[in-house]
């Protein structure tokens, strides 16, 4: 009988000291070969490494904050090659898409083609969205993606929830300003957003983007085609920030590819892990199952 209590008193104990073992929590997003998102990670060997450490996961469960997006759109005759129409239909699909599964999703448009212009702000209204839709035109200015990138970053960062994303809507094969381009990074990076790129091929580059998986006829998951200095920034941007670059290569696609975005965003699960101290460590880095691909935002506590 003795030992019978001592040894409940013991394991009494361990638990007591489990609990008391500080979490750290990340956002995830797991990806099939088919480049489809898991809602259900019940049964994915999810693992998490904390600068370099194993840790224990104590929880996945679905998010439940409310997540802020915001959907940046190159207008500009230099800019995306795809027909107004197209696009208007392309972003109204993701907005019908989005809200549907996502209760409470706020999501903002803005326009760069020429200067940042927020032509919606923050709303859960579907109706503006779709009004600020229908005033896009094609802007004979040039681009001003990464000043559009800065102005919507530092909107986020006034944003209490941790799913924050932008969703670049531009062309492929654009020519920067590397200190443009550090000061978009550098917002992105201070907002602690999720960037999700999806540029539209031009024709000339067809051949650059043959390789790669094909997701619905159209969408292509590529790495940066050479000499093209936004494909690389953008690349390299969602890679460091857990989202991803597509190119599509017909007009028709864009639909496709931003209800693709919009799964992915609507998959991020809550994950908890046990860590030695409460300071978050970086770099946090997730692995699952062969043949999956985990997605880190830059969220952690």
């Amino acid at each position: 009988m003795r030992f019978s209590i001592v040894t409940a008193a013991l394991l009494a104990l361990a638990v007591t000291q489990e609990s008391r073992r500080p979490l750290g929590a990340a956002l995830v997003t797991v990806i099939d070969g088919s480049g489809a998102s898991l809602s259900d990670l019940s049964a994915v060997p999810l693992t998490i490494m904390e600068d370099g450490h194993v840790r224990d996961v104590v929880s996945v469960r679905p998010s439940t904050d409310v997540p802020f997006v915001s959907v940046l759109v190159d207008t500009a005759n230099s800019g995306v090659d795809v027909p107004i129409p197209e696009l208007r239909r392309g972003l109204s699909d993701f907005v019908r898409t989005f809200l549907g599964a996502e209760a409470g999703a706020q999501i903002a448009l803005w326009d760069f083609g020429g200067r940042p212009a927020e032509v919606v702000a923050f709303t859960t209204d579907p109706a503006a969205l779709g009004r600020g839709i229908n005033r896009l035109v094609r802007a004979s200015s040039s681009t001003a993606v990464f000043e559009t990138i800065v102005a919507a970053s530092r909107e986020m960062d006034a944003v209490s929830s941790p799913r924050r994303a932008l969703i670049i809507v531009s062309v492929d094969s654009v020519q920067t300003d590397s200190t443009a381009a550090d000061r978009a990074a550098q917002s992105v990076r201070s907002a602690g957003v999720t960037v999700w790129a999806i540029q539209v091929a031009r024709g000339a580059d067809l051949v650059a983007f043959s390789k790669g998986t094909d997701l619905g006829g159209h969408l292509v998951r590529t790495p940066p085609s050479t000499g093209a200095a936004l494909d690389e920034f953008l690349e390299r941007i969602a890679q460091a920030t857990g989202g991803l670059r597509f190119t599509i290569r017909q007009a028709n696609a864009l639909p496709s590819a931003l209800e693709r975005v919009a799964q992915h965003l609507d998959a991020q699960q809550e994950v908890r892990f046990a860590r030695p101290s409460g300071t978050p460590s970086l770099p946090l880095v997730a692995s699952a199952g062969k043949g999956l691909q985990v997605l880190v935002a830059p969220w952690v506590r």
